[in-house]
């Protein structure tokens, strides 16, 4: 993306007249076309992929701050835009731009463009002054109280070099489904990992520690409101994969909430969403047993701004089948709300979750495990045959997630299934409906929805 041939082509000043959205009309985002930059990063969502907001939050925080610090010659100043559409133009351009400066208000400034131009486009309003740096015309920082310096660092480099990677032409989900680092990546990481430690009974994570984590929560009449169901896992800024037995009535009765942690209060980056449509997979519809256990979930963003990717709330990378599993032992992320003492109905109000290993198919198809209701092909199982570590009544739908590939990347490659009646039971591994078999069921499906 943002392949724009001149600095005019990009529109950064978004408020001129030739830069104005409703007379350009919407851009189609595809990775070849130039995207104004007035555009990016402006909490609203104009491409198809939403790839014009995924890695603004990562972006900002990967150059170095100092405050009350601004520069003394620059290439060029825009009036009214965010700090993360600020950013984004240096990111960008990294042979011109190496360090940039912001401000929040417009003190000292003799010109811009107004709020009132802005709404007039439809856009977000800001009283901002950003300052684009020039490394070929003798660059030096200034005290301003008003402004805070941004300086460029070598995570700002290494994140450049992965966001520009483009899916190729080929990939049926090249339009559809984010990258590492926009997906994959956990900002935060657990004060303690007990790897005995489990959903059932286990240990109680730290906010943002599972940010693709999503609840399912459906209306409940007699409360008025909508309860927790199952839970989920976002694979994109508008797609959520989750059980098919866990969509048992129209869609309408569904709402997913992103960024949430504690049930009993509204967390920092939580926001629900509305379903446009739920799509159940073909396998799970005709078949008698509990194969191909799984639901797409499209988000409706009708009413809402895009979805802003942060700490808290983020993407798994869904595992593609070029993709290899992961091998028996490898151990694997699970999360979710469900019961934690598997002889009792008692749920946590905080997310819990656990690091399990992967068991051998072979294992799981043994007369003693699982026997012929395990299908090696659609299904993967992980957990302890000794029996206590499992996810339970309310993980269903919730991902199984593993970390792959030279990058770190956290995939997923499982979504929660109907398991057996008691949680954590001997000789009873938690089974997972195999993603990278549905890979192409899943792709179709985002593509016809989208």
């Amino acid at each position: 993306m943002f392949h724009c041939p001149t600095r005019q082509a990009t529109c950064l000043r978004c408020g001129e007249e030739e830069c104005n959205p409703l007379q350009l009309g919407m851009p189609g985002c595809p990775d070849l076309q130039c995207q104004l930059f007035g555009l990016l990063c402006d909490q609203r969502r104009d491409c198809a992929d939403g790839s014009d907001e995924v890695h603004c939050a990562d972006i900002v925080a990967s150059y170095t701050v100092t405050g009350g610090m601004s520069i003394s010659n620059f290439e060029l100043v825009i009036y009214g835009v965010s700090l993360e559409t600020c950013a984004a133009y240096c990111f960008f351009h990294p042979s011109t731009c190496l360090v940039f400066s912001y401000s929040n208000t417009t003190v000292g400034a003799t010109g811009g463009v107004t709020q009132t131009q802005q709404a007039a486009f439809g856009r977000r309003t800001y009283t901002s002054q950003c300052l684009i740096g020039c490394t070929v015309c003798g660059l030096l920082s200034v005290p301003n109280v008003y402004f805070t310096l941004y300086k460029s660092t070598a995570t700002t480099t290494e994140l450049r070099n992965k966001v520009m990677l483009t899916r190729s032409e080929s990939d049926p989900a090249r339009d559809l489904l984010p990258l590492f680092p926009t997906c994959g990546q956990r900002s935060v990481e657990p004060t303690s990992v007990v790897t005995v430690d489990r959903v059932v009974g286990g240990h109680q994570a730290v906010y943002g520690e599972f940010p693709w984590q999503a609840q399912i929560k459906v209306f409940d009449p007699k409360q008025q409101a909508y309860v927790p169901h199952c839970g989920g896992v976002m694979i994109s800024d508008r797609f959520v994969l989750t059980a098919a037995h866990c969509i048992t009535e129209g869609y309408g009765r569904y709402e997913v909430v992103l960024g949430q942690y504690d049930l009993r209060t509204r967390d920092e980056s939580e926001r629900a969403f509305a379903l446009r449509n739920a799509v159940i997979l073909p396998d799970y519809r005709t078949n008698r047993t509990k194969v191909g256990d799984l639901a797409i979930l499209v988000l409706d963003l009708s009413n809402e701004q895009a979805i802003r990717f942060t700490r808290q709330v983020r993407p798994a990378c869904l595992i593609r089948p070029t993709d290899p599993l992961p091998p028996p032992g490898s151990r694997c992320l699970i999360s979710g709300w469900g019961k934690y003492l598997p002889l009792a109905d008692v749920t946590p109000f905080r997310l819990r979750g656990a690091l399990v290993p992967v068991v051998d198919d072979r294992v799981c198809a043994r007369a003693d495990v699982y026997g012929d209701a395990f299908v090696p092909d659609k299904m993967i199982c992980a957990g302890f045959l000794e029996g206590g570590v499992d996810t339970c009544q309310g993980d269903s739908g919730g991902g199984l997630v593993c970390q792959a590939g030279d990058d770190g990347a956290w995939q997923v490659v499982g979504v929660v299934a109907t398991g057996g009646v008691q949680c954590g039971a001997p000789n009873r591994p938690g089974i997972y409906t195999e993603l990278q078999a549905y890979y192409a069921d899943i792709v179709s499906i985002m593509s016809a929805v989208n």
